[in-house]
């Protein structure tokens, strides 16, 4: 899958903010980019994802911090939550390494 691009802070996101290619932050258009690969590390390409069990989300090649929206999903929470504008957010997390921890 490929991810979007954005450079600014991810810190000063709102929870429902939206981060599709084509909206705007702080007054630029988020970039859709195909340079990023998101994979489940204990999944193979279109295996099953069973709700309540815990996968490593891996985005290979990243030198800067990003977030990871799981907005779309009926269920699914981060090990560690994205705090943005003073909220916690269970659908979202921020990190600079290349994995993450999700709850199916």
């Amino acid at each position: 899958a490929a991810a979007p691009l954005v450079h600014g802070h991810p810190e000063k996101l709102t929870c429902t903010q939206d981060i599709s290619a084509s909206a705007m932050i702080m007054g630029q258009s988020v970039q859709a980019s195909a340079a990023k690969t998101v994979k489940i590390a204990e999944q193979p390409c279109g295996g099953t994802i069973n709700t309540g069990t815990a996968y490593s989300l891996t985005l290979g090649g990243t030198e800067n911090k990003y977030v990871v929206d799981l907005s779309g999903t009926a269920t699914g929470t981060f090990a560690t939550k994205m705090t943005g504008s003073g909220t916690v957010c269970d659908k979202r997390t921020t990190a600079s390494s290349d994995t993450v921890t999700f709850t199916a």
